[in-house]
């Protein structure tokens, strides 16, 4: 799984969770919270950071198959 960035929002696809363990500690979201406009955000959000795939080369932009 991804590790989340300080300070950036992070979503992870709940088919793609393995396991979950329950701790002690206690979570309470913050006022105001409206996790499905954040999810809206988070996903609008244009991905800039390069992908490794392993045998392919990824095209640059403007690049075609």
């Amino acid at each position: 799984m991804p590790v989340p960035r300080p300070g950036r929002p992070a979503a992870y696809r709940i088919d793609r969770v393995r396991g979950v363990e329950v701790l002690d500690d206690a979570f309470s979201p913050p006022a105001g919270l409206d996790p499905v406009a954040m999810l809206e955000e988070h996903l609008a959000v244009e991905i800039r950071e390069a992908a490794r795939v392993p045998g392919r080369r990824l095209l640059g932009a403007g690049e075609h198959p």
